[in-house]
């Protein structure tokens, strides 16, 4: 590093003051498809994806967390995916619905069954899910 390099390095932080960040607090902040960088909200943007997966759980009833991720994978993290879900649910204009079931593996020479209990989550909306969405939406 040259000299003049070093000139224009204290002169930038002259110009500018060095920054103390001792005194400031630790933000962590995950980011959404609706927020922006200075923590704002697009609340377009969230209506819009709220609006798209309620539409795709009504034309695709007792569809998964999996098929919703299939669908919207793309546009949104799977985090974000089921928060939006659960939104939904708390809303009640779809309603979560779990269905349990046991697979099992046999093996060749032995005379055990190997099982395992498995639940899957699958949402359905309600009746009156529509209307509730659009109270909401406005």
């Amino acid at each position: 590093m040259s000299s003049t390099d070093d000139d224009d390095a204290t002169s930038v932080k002259e110009r500018f003051g060095a920054v103390n960040t001792s005194h400031y607090d630790i933000v962590k902040f995950l980011c959404r498809p609706w927020h922006h960088i200075d923590g704002q909200i697009n609340y377009d943007t969230a209506k819009t994806f709220v609006a798209g997966v309620f539409l795709h759980i009504l034309r695709n009833p007792g569809v998964n967390l999996r098929g919703l991720s299939k669908q919207f994978g793309h546009a949104m993290q799977r985090v974000v995916l089921e928060e939006v879900t659960q939104s939904l649910v708390d809303c009640k204009c779809v309603s979560r619905h779990s269905n349990d079931h046991v697979t099992g593996t046999w093996r060749i020479f032995d005379s055990d069954v190997i099982s395992k209990n498995k639940k899957d989550d699958y949402y359905i909306t309600t009746n009156d899910g529509l209307l509730r969405l659009s109270y909401i939406i406005k």
